[in-house]
């Protein structure tokens, strides 16, 4: 172990659930690989370069999402399945949070104008989106 990574035990399940807690709260899309270094390797240097770039490629090649598996990938190298759970469960909350939220919300309101012309919007601009990656 490099002498400027720190020890995997000194981080706790807190520390670990905070952290990604703010990654899935504040990351969206590919930008979540360029932030996950920077918190990772280059902030808390919980890991080397070399361990980020190992696990990136592990977390590539499974199903899911790369986001999501860098988490537990991650979280299990720093304390075990605990860590696993936990990072897991910190970069998923946000989102899934907000999904119940619209979903509630959809639940109370979906049949009036002004949603349905809303969600007519998000699917213009996924398509959006979906056309800038591809180009």
């Amino acid at each position: 172990m490099k002498s400027d990574q720190k020890d995997s035990m000194d981080v706790t399940i807190g520390q670990i659930f905070g952290v990604f807690l703010l990654i899935g709260a504040t990351s969206f899309g590919g930008s979540v690989v360029a932030y996950l270094r920077t918190s990772l390797v280059a902030k808390r240097r919980w890991l080397t370069d070399s361990a980020f770039v190992s696990f990136l490629a592990i977390s590539q090649s499974l199903p899911g999402l790369n986001a999501t598996n860098m988490a537990i990938l991650v979280g299990d190298h720093l304390r075990g399945v605990p860590g696993a759970i936990v990072a897991m469960a910190g970069i998923c909350l946000p989102g899934a949070l907000i999904m119940f939220a619209v979903g509630v919300a959809y639940g109370h309101h979906g049949h009036q104008p002004a949603a349905t012309a809303m969600l007519h919007g998000a699917a213009a601009a996924a398509v959006g989106l979906i056309f800038a990656t591809g180009v």
